[in-house]
C-alpha cells in the first residue's frame, strides 16, 4: 500500500501550535520555552509584535509577580490600564511594564485617577492590608527573604476583586510551582456582604521525565461586618479558611498517595505475573541488602 502524503502544517498552524506552547509554559519558564519554539517555527514567524501580545496574554493569566519599587505587585487584567501600564495597589499608583523583559518600565509611574472605585476605597484599602498581612504571616519566604505571596485589592464597578499570587521556583532542581487565588467581594447591604473564590494550583516536576499537576477549587460564603476594618478582618478569615481547606486536602492527598494514587495506576497483574508488594518496609530492607553489597 502506498505511503500516506503527510501534509505539511501552513504557516498560521505552526503559529498557532507555538502560541499554545507559549501559553502553557510552566511557571517561571515561558522564556526557555521561547528560546526552543523558535528553533521549531521558521525565521521571523514570531514577530517582536507577536511575542510581546503572548506574553502579555501569559503575564495577566499567571498574576506575574513584579518588583515595584520597595514592593512588589501583581500584572492583571483586573488592573490593567492599558497594554502597557497596570494598577499597583499596595502603592496606589499606575506603573508601567514591559512584557518580554518582566519588569516595570523606570521612571513610568503616576498616582492612580479614576480607574478605581473611590466609594470603596476604605473597604478596599482595609482588605488590602488585612490580606497582604496574612501572606505576610502565612506564607513562606524566598532566600532573598520576600514573602513568597502577593496580593492587589481592585475596586471596580460596585465590587472589590482580591487577586493572590504565589510562585516557587527552583529550575535548578527540576521543579516549580505556582498558587493562584480569585476573590471577588460584591457588597449586600451596609453589614453584609457575598464573597466567593477560585484556586488555580499548577506545579511541575520535569527531571528525566515531565508531570504536571493542575487543580481548581471554587467556594462562596457571607460575610457580615460593622465597619470597613470589620469588613477586611471578615473578608480576610475566610479566604484563610477556603486556603487551609485546600492545603489540607493536598496534604492529605499525598500521604495517600503511594497507597491509593499510584497503586491504582499500575497493572493488577504485572507482565511478570508477580503481584506487587505495596509494603514500604519490604522494599527499604532490599534497598539496604543491596546497598550493603557494594
Amino acid at each position: 500500500m502506498a505511503e500516506e502524503e503527510v501534509m505539511e502544517a501552513t504557516p498560521e498552524e505552526k503559529l498557532h501550535i507555538a502560541q499554545h506552547y507559549l501559553l502553557s509554559s510552566p511557571p517561571g519558564q515561558i522564556n526557555d520555552v521561547l528560546v526552543d519554539v523558535r528553533k521549531l517555527v521558521p525565521e521571523g514567524l514570531l514577530t517582536d509584535d507577536l511575542t510581546r501580545a503572548i506574553f502579555r496574554t501569559y503575564n495577566t493569566e499567571q498574576y506575574k509577580i513584579v518588583d515595584s519599587g520597595e514592593r512588589r505587585m501583581l500584572v492583571s487584567l483586573a488592573g490593567e490600564v492599558d497594554a502597557t501600564h497596570y494598577i499597583d495597589t499596595a502603592a496606589g499608583e499606575v506603573v508601567g511594564f514591559d512584557h518580554v523583559k518582566q519588569e516595570v518600565i523606570a521612571g513610568d509611574r503616576r498616582p492612580v485617577g479614576g480607574e478605581m472605585d473611590s466609594s470603596l476605597e476604605d473597604k478596599r484599602a482595609a482588605l488590602q492590608r488585612h490580606v497582604q498581612g496574612y501572606l505576610d504571616r502565612q506564607y513562606e519566604r524566598s532566600p532573598d527573604g520576600k514573602c513568597t505571596g502577593v496580593c492587589a485589592v481592585y475596586a471596580k464597578e460596585g465590587k472589590l476583586q482580591v487577586l493572590i499570587s504565589a510562585e516557587r521556583l527552583n529550575l535548578r532542581n527540576y521543579w516549580s510551582g505556582s498558587w493562584r487565588n480569585t476573590f471577588e467581594v460584591v457588597p449586600g447591604d451596609a453589614a453584609s456582604a457575598t464573597l466567593t473564590g477560585k484556586l488555580k494550583l499548577y506545579v511541575h516536576y520535569f527531571e528525566d521525565g515531565n508531570v504536571q499537576m493542575h487543580s481548581e477549587k471554587e467556594f462562596t460564603t457571607a460575610i457580615s461586618f460593622a465597619d470597613a476594618d470589620s469588613f477586611g478582618a471578615a473578608a480576610c478569615d475566610s479566604i484563610s479558611k477556603f486556603e487551609d481547606s485546600i492545603q489540607g486536602a493536598l496534604e492529605e492527598m499525598y500521604v495517600n498517595m503511594t497507597t491509593e494514587t499510584f497503586k491504582d495506576m499500575r497493572r493488577v497483574m504485572p507482565i511478570t505475573k508477580t503481584k506487587m508488594n505495596w509494603n514500604v518496609n519490604a522494599h527499604q530492607m532490599v534497598k539496604n541488602l543491596v546497598g550493603g553489597k557494594k
